[in-house]
């Protein structure tokens, strides 16, 4: 597994076509919404969202430090 931590603070927009994994959302702080294959989710501290493993683009907005994990190929 790859863990990154990501401090976030406004709009970010991520790429995971060169993947072939879920990946997994941790909000260690803040409030940020995660945008993935047209939905939204919000996420508090402490909350967890799975993305779909086809999903390419990710949008990530608001204020706060997250995790993202996903397979290593």
């Amino acid at each position: 597994f790859s863990v990154n931590l990501v401090g976030l603070e406004g709009t970010m927009e991520l790429d995971y076509a060169p993947l072939d994994s879920f990946v997994a959302y941790m909000c260690v702080e803040g409030d940020v919404t995660v945008r993935a294959m047209g939905h939204d989710v919000r996420l508090g501290a402490l909350e967890t969202d799975d993305g779909p493993a086809d999903a390419t683009d990710v949008r990530l907005s608001g204020s706060g430090t997250l995790l993202d994990v996903f397979v290593k190929s």
